[in-house]
Order: structure tokens, then C-alpha cells, then sequence
């Protein structure tokens, strides 16, 4: 079975997503940026990818864009805080690269687990 890949260079945020979808039965594995996710998307099967868009090193955009275009790539789930205008639509953006559900900073625990359901992740045994 594969798992949950939650990347976001915000610790906190990204502990916070990461005990939220453990609590509701998936294997989650964290990583603090773009770079560090590259080789876990690599090496493991990651069922879903949640990512924040604006990190520095390789960012969530980046990770969006090399896995679109792949047949075996992971549900991707995108999350920023920088959702307007004025910082060039981010998460419409994702949406139209290949991101299957977006997430704006700030949202509810609810809300993540909603969007999971709807991409049908099968749980941990």
C-alpha cells in the first residue's frame, strides 16, 4: 500500500496535516520542501501528494509540474496561503498544471479529509 507524502518547509503546518490524516488512518510521511520529496516520490509509492505551493528550494509548483504529466503519478492535493491576485493565482494555477484538489490557507482539518475522500485513498491496515 502506498502512502501520503505531506511537504511543507512550515513544521508546525506540516505536522499538523500530517497527525490529521494519521488520526484518520493513513500512512503519512512528511518532507520539508520540494527537494527533500523528490527522492521519497522516487523511492516509495506515494498514493497522494499534499504540497504547499511556495517553498524554498524546489517548491510545490515545481513538484506539480514533473509529476502531471507522468501516467503513475499520485493524487496531488496543492495548499498555499498565497491565493490572489496579486501573487498570480497560485492555486488556480496548480489546478490548471494537474493538481486534483486545491486548499487555501487557512483551512480545517474537515476540509483535508473531505478532499481525500474524494480522491478514495485506501487506509492503513
Amino acid at each position: 500500500m502506498g502512502a501520503i507524502l505531506v511537504v511543507d518547509d512550515d513544521q508546525d503546518l506540516r505536522a499538523s496535516v500530517a497527525l490529521v490524516l494519521s488520526d484518520a488512518g493513513y500512512n503519512v510521511i512528511e518532507a520539508s520542501d520540494g527537494r527533500h520529496a523528490i527522492p521519497i516520490l522516487r523511492e516509495q509509492a506515494i498514493d497522494l501528494l499534499v504540497t504547499d505551493l511556495v517553498m524554498p528550494q524546489t517548491d510545490g509548483m515545481e513538484l506539480v509540474r514533473s509529476l502531471a504529466a507522468k501516467p503513475d503519478r499520485p493524487a496531488i492535493i496543492v495548499m498555499s496561503g498565497h491565493h490572489g491576485e496579486a501573487r498570480g493565482g497560485y492555486l488556480e494555477l496548480a489546478g490548471k498544471l494537474g493538481a486534483d484538489c486545491t486548499l487555501k490557507k487557512p483551512f480545517k482539518a474537515d476540509a483535508l479529509l473531505e478532499a481525500v475522500r474524494q480522491i478514495k485513498l485506501p487506509k492503513s491496515a
